[in-house]
């Protein structure tokens, strides 16, 4: 049920930023509100208030979240590699784009593996 209701909440704020829907900000404060309210559940039910339950749930989190991390940007650092290269160059703003985005790769990406 509250899966439902989130998800119709995000394509309420999706609408917002297409321009077709005014109450978009009450979808975000509604999104927020509802997630907090799940994630104070799952952290009381599941893992508990100790230092163990923190420690059980920060791994767990960082353990779903962190590798999509990096597949997401590995993935989008070879897309826009295949889209920019394909493209003739036609104007300085498509190479100056795909020039910072090479430098943010290497001071971002390569200095964050470990």
């Amino acid at each position: 049920m509250f899966g439902t209701y989130r998800t119709f909440l995000a394509l309420m704020v999706v609408a917002l930023h297409l321009g077709g829907l005014s109450m978009g900000g009450y979808a975000v404060f509604g999104f927020y509100v509802l997630s907090g309210y799940l994630m104070t559940l799952i952290m009381q039910n599941n893992y508990g208030y100790s230092a163990l339950g923190f420690y059980k749930y920060a791994l767990n989190r960082f353990l779903r979240i962190y590798p999509i991390y990096w597949v997401s940007i590995v993935f989008s650092a070879i897309w826009f590699g295949i889209l920019v290269s394909d493209l003739p160059v036609v104007s300085t703003r498509l190479f100056s784009y795909r020039r910072i985005f090479l430098i943010w790769l290497e001071m971002y990406f390569f200095t964050c593996l470990p």
